[in-house]
C-alpha cells in the first residue's frame, strides 16, 4: 500500500486460540486481522471479523479493505481512513475464494465457489453482476489492458479467461 518504494501494509490472521505467553480469554471463535506496517514492522491495529477470512483485497484509491468471509458468504467493506466496517455485500450463498481489483475502474472481481464470479462496484460498494464460469474458480487476477479476468482452477488444473471489456 505504499505506492512502490518497498514496505506497505500487511494483514495477518490471528485467532483466539493462537496466543503468545498469554492465556486465551475465552472469546470463542473470534477472528482478527493484524495490520502491520511493512516498512517498520510496527503493529498498526487489529481488525475483528465474524468468521474465517478467505481472501482480502485493498483498494488504495478508495482506501477500503475488502474482506471475504467463510461463514457469512459475504464481502465486508472496511474503511481504512475511518477504521470501521461499513457495508456487508451478500454473495447469496457463494463462498469467496479470491479477489482481483481493476484499479482503473474500481471494479472488484470475486472468485466464488459454485463456479461463479461476482462483480462488486467499488465506487458504490454493491454487487453489480454475476458470471457463471463453468468450472471451479480458485484464483483470479485482472488483465486490465486485455479487458479480461484470468481465472485459475486448482481442481481442474486449468487457466481460462473471462472478458470484462
Amino acid at each position: 500500500m505504499d505506492g512502490g518504494g518497498g514496505g506497505g501494509v500487511f494483514f495477518f490472521q490471528a485467532e483466539d486460540g493462537i496466543r503468545d505467553a498469554q492465556e486465551s480469554r475465552g472469546l470463542g471463535d473470534v477472528y482478527k486481522r493484524q495490520v502491520i506496517d511493512g516498512t517498520t514492522n510496527d503493529l498498526l491495529g487489529t481488525i475483528s471479523v465474524d468468521g474465517p477470512v478467505t481472501c482480502l483485497k485493498v483498494n488504495e484509491t478508495t482506501r477500503k479493505l475488502y474482506v471475504g468471509t467463510d461463514l457469512t458468504y459475504q464481502v465486508k467493506v472496511y474503511d481504512l481512513d475511518w477504521e470501521y466496517f461499513g457495508v456487508d455485500i451478500d454473495l447469496y450463498g457463494h463462498r469467496p475464494t479470491d479477489m482481483a481489483l481493476d484499479e482503473g475502474t474500481n471494479m472488484l472481481y470475486v472468485a466464488a465457489e459454485l463456479q461463479e464470479m461476482m462483480t462488486i462496484d467499488g465506487n458504490g460498494d454493491y454487487l453489480s453482476g454475476q458470471t457463471s464460469y463453468g468450472r471451479a474458480l480458485d484464483a483470479i487476477d485482472v488483465d486490465a489492458v486485455g479487458g479480461r479476468i484470468v481465472a485459475g482452477s486448482i481442481s481442474d488444473k486449468a487457466l481460462g479467461t473471462i472478458d470484462i471489456a
